[in-house]
């Protein structure tokens, strides 16, 4: 099996005036092609900081990152930027949607920035994911007509549209009712067993970790299993 993440020694630390911060310590993680991982930890630990590092978002201090094979932490930008599109999806805590783009659009736009065959079917694809997560009528919505948990849900779409070998959620199901979040949770599923995406999701919510492969908690810099 390949890994779609192998992180080794990573450390990160931020300046606070006179103070330096250190967040990530010493995090080592391999998450193979097609698993699923949950990061549990404390407000402040760390884990947004961990998923952006991960992404090649932020700079490492020390350590290296690889995703499907491919450096990220010794990347130019254009580098980490093209890494990115090809094999990543992102659900951050707020979706940042494009304003000006309605939600099938902001769903296809992965694909269009990649262009060749698979920008031509962008749309196709969008409108399935919309289906798929019981919004077939939010299609031509601009991203302010739409609810909290209906922006969520085009995010989550947006991530999964390319069929990435990771993807990265930062409460991915936060602003969704249960009946919605357990359907993202069947969208990741059917995403791992058809496509292979690994997928690496920070969350408080215990049962997004349980349908987790593996669930880790960051503490003092550093990730470590749960026990069960």
């Amino acid at each position: 099996m390949n890994s779609a993440i192998e992180a080794q020694s990573v450390a990160k630390a931020f300046r606070d005036g006179s103070r330096t911060l250190k967040i990530l310590v010493d995090v080592n993680l391999t998450v193979q092609s097609g698993e699923t991982v949950a990061i549990l930890g404390r407000s402040g630990s760390g884990k947004s900081t961990l998923l952006h590092v991960l992404g090649g978002l932020l700079g490492l201090d020390r350590g290296s990152v690889r995703i499907a094979g491919e450096c990220m932490s010794d990347a130019s930008q254009g580098t980490r930027a093209r890494i990115r599109n090809r094999s990543m999806g992102f659900v951050y805590q707020f979706h940042h949607l494009l304003p000006e783009f309605t939600a099938e659009e902001n769903i296809a736009m992965p694909l269009w920035l990649r262009g060749g065959e698979m920008a031509k079917n962008a749309k196709q694809r969008a409108t399935e994911l919309l289906r798929c997560m019981d919004m077939a009528d939010r299609a031509r919505y601009f991203p302010h007509k739409l609810s909290g948990g209906e922006k969520q849900r085009v995010a989550v779409a947006r991530a999964l549209i390319s069929e990435p070998a990771v993807v990265l959620g930062d409460e991915l199901t936060g602003n969704l009712d249960d009946d919605n979040a357990a359907g993202v949770l069947e969208l990741i599923n059917t995403m791992r067993d058809t496509s292979n995406t690994a997928f690496v999701l920070v969350t408080h919510d215990k049962s997004v970790a349980q349908s987790m492969d593996r669930t880790l908690i960051l503490k003092s810099g550093r990730l470590s299993n749960v026990e069960t």
